[in-house]
């Protein structure tokens, strides 16, 4: 199928009458994105501008599997693909932060675990975990860029200390003998750029509004 056809048919499978069609959209753009990981720019924008963040936040928010992959894993890839755009593309999930954390240790556990087995083997459970936890670091990432206004910089922050990112990137870290060599680099730089940006923005702001009290967006339920 042409790159031109493709894209039409992800765009129609989003604006679907029902979320099983957005799925499908969503699994045909992960795998487009995968084949095809260059010149997504305008894609991205196309996606964002058609899919219902409300949408998004559903899927985020369900623990139900969907053909052979996770919602939450879909989710997360398709969060972080956001993520990689605009700023105004981050600031529009800036208060799904603390599911995302929550997401982050969820696949953290699952690598624990499996760190204490004797197989030498990769589960599709760990390479699945292996993979949100890239897609949730480089949302929080995100989110911690967001220093412009310092309203979002207040939330980001708020939620980071709250979601003990902290902990989740040392976790992470400990646990870097375990991924794969590829996906090894990837967490390790961005163990190391969050953690930059969490102590930066601890330090040179104060989380204030301009009438001195301190601004928090709403949370996502986390149940």
């Amino acid at each position: 199928m042409a790159t031109a056809t493709l894209n039409d048919a992800i765009l129609q499978h989003l604006t679907g009458p029902s979320d099983e069609h957005r799925v499908v959209g969503l699994l045909m753009l992960t795998k487009h994105i995968t084949l095809h990981p260059t010149n997504i720019a305008s894609l991205r924008q196309s996606v964002f501008t058609t899919l219902d963040a409300a949408f998004l936040r559903r899927l985020l928010l369900t623990e139900a599997k969907v053909g052979d992959s996770a919602t939450d894993e879909l989710a997360l890839g398709m969060l972080a693909f956001f993520c990689q755009g605009p700023p105004a593309m981050p600031l529009s999930y800036l208060d799904t932060m603390p599911v995302v954390c929550r997401k982050w240790a969820q696949a953290l556990s699952t690598m624990e675990a499996s760190s204490l087995s004797t197989s030498s083997s990769a589960s599709s459970s760990t390479v699945s975990a292996q993979q949100k936890i890239v897609d949730a670091m480089t949302c929080v990432l995100s989110f911690l860029s967001l220093s412009t206004d310092i309203a979002l910089a207040t939330v980001a922050q708020h939620h980071a200390v709250q979601c003990n990112v902290m902990q989740l990137c040392l976790r992470s870290v400990v646990l870097l003998a375990h991924f794969d060599a590829q996906q090894q680099s990837n967490i390790e730089q961005l163990a190391s750029t969050v953690t930059t940006l969490y102590f930066t923005n601890r330090a040179n702001r104060s989380i204030t509004s301009n009438n001195g009290n301190t601004t928090y967006c709403r949370e996502y339920p986390l149940n």
